[in-house]
């Protein structure tokens, strides 16, 4: 059965759980021990920063590649939303690229 599938630009609460289907635009170097992944997901209403903490004991995502992340937990940070992957979140890799938003796509020119 699909889960309840929340568009990022519908993710508006801190607190709020989700599940989305998005695809890793970038991913960052991090340093913290206590996260494995941080970078951007996008879909095709926006795209917002994620953090995926060593403690999920989740494989690694691949960039350009598209997940469906479930049970993710919204959280605040400098005024912004974040997507929190934990110990309870799971991730699977789609076989369908998702289509983001192409007003992000200006700095691939």
């Amino acid at each position: 059965m699909e889960p309840q599938l929340t568009k990022i630009v519908d993710i508006v609460e801190n607190g709020q759980w989700a599940n989305l289907k998005a695809k890793v635009i970038q991913l960052w170097e991090n340093t913290h021990e206590s996260i494995s992944q941080v970078g951007l997901l996008g879909d095709e209403t926006g795209i917002i920063k994620f953090t995926i903490w060593k403690n999920a004991e989740l494989p690694l995502l691949e960039q350009g590649e598209s997940y469906l992340l479930r049970s993710v937990v919204v959280g605040e940070y400098n005024d912004r939303f974040q997507v929190q992957v934990n110990k309870n979140s799971s991730i699977e890799k789609l076989s369908e690229p998702i289509e983001v938003g192409l007003e992000h796509h200006h700095h691939h020119h």
